[in-house]
């Protein structure tokens, strides 16, 4: 008896018909990633009814077992008594059925516009000297950077020395307290992060000589 030379080939065109087939198989390359996001935009712009509509920010993937892509668009409302007013959607995309459905976005038109907390200016006992903390502005509210900055006088931006630290969670307090008890003291920054857990990050800092900033990665804490 013998066996058909096309069987192997019929069967590895199954396997390769049955991968294509899958949910994400083909959104393995940059290009195929590019078209789906393309189609989610079409498809979120058809159901909003929104005019110029416009991708805000980067879209959310979820994995395969979801199917799903959430991403923020923004448009002109066609409606004549709000005479063309910018609206901002979230929408979420099944990829399998095609299918988007849209809410009002009441919230920042992205992560990045969300108000960042005001400088903190902490006086030092040798006024006019001053440390500014500041979180970044255009970065996300949750994640990103923050800046210590040293000021022989701030009134005068005499500035001496600075450091920027990486950032978890928002800035909430600094402060100057004796973090070593060596009898002076340090500058601790308070961080928390978002959503339940509300976990803190206390960074120190040594001010030298009143001319620098030192991180004391011993004295600081992480989650």
């Amino acid at each position: 008896m013998t066996t058909s030379p096309c069987r192997p080939a019929l069967a590895c065109f199954s396997i390769a018909a049955m991968m294509l087939a899958m949910p994400g198989a083909q959104a393995s390359s940059p290009a195929a990633w590019q078209q789906q996001e393309d189609k989610a935009l079409r498809l979120c712009a058809q159901a909003s009814g929104l005019a110029q509509t416009e991708q805000v920010g980067s879209p959310m993937q979820f994995d395969d077992r979801s199917g799903q892509t959430a991403l923020l668009i923004r448009g002109s409302a066609p409606q004549a008594h709000m005479q063309g007013a910018a609206v901002s959607m979230l929408c979420l995309v099944d990829r399998r059925s095609s299918q988007a459905s849209v809410v009002e976005w009441a919230g920042s038109a992205s992560p990045a516009d969300a108000a960042a907390p005001a400088p903190i200016v902490v006086p030092l006992a040798t006024a006019p000297a001053a440390l500014v903390v500041a979180q970044e502005s255009g970065e996300p509210a949750s994640i990103g950077t923050y800046s210590v900055r040293l000021y022989r006088d701030l009134s005068a931006g005499d500035y001496a020395d600075g450091l920027i630290r990486p950032r978890d969670g928002e800035l909430r307090q600094a402060e100057l307290k004796d973090v070593d008890g060596d009898g002076q003291p340090e500058l601790a920054v308070t961080l928390v992060t978002a959503g339940s857990g509300n976990y803190i990050t206390l960074d120190v800092y040594k001010i030298q000589d009143g001319q620098r900033l030192q991180w004391m990665p011993a004295l600081s804490k992480t989650p």
